[in-house]
């Protein structure tokens, strides 16, 4: 009964981990959070935002580390200034 039950959540941990990894996620994280969590880590890894959404029109500061616009002048968590950026393509 209680492997049942192991096996049976090892397997439903798996439904996250490929929504996850279809979205760029790492698969071995997602498949430990869901069978941990399972109920929990569907519904989460359902409304995860591919990669490429999560990191359009971002950058970083180069100072703070922080996200701030593309094209942005002065970091709006540290205040400093930014370089422009020019495009050689």
């Amino acid at each position: 009964m209680i492997l049942a039950m192991i096996v049976t959540s090892l397997v439903l941990g798996a439904l996250p981990a490929c929504v996850a990894w279809s979205k760029g996620r790492s698969f071995l994280f997602w498949w430990a959070y869901g069978t941990l969590f399972t109920f929990a880590a569907i519904p989460h890894s359902l409304f995860l935002r591919n990669d490429a959404q999560a990191s359009q029109g971002k950058a970083y500061c180069p100072h703070c580390m922080e996200p701030i616009r593309v094209g942005a002048h002065l970091c709006q968590h540290c205040g400093h200034m930014l370089e422009p950026r020019h495009s050689t393509a």
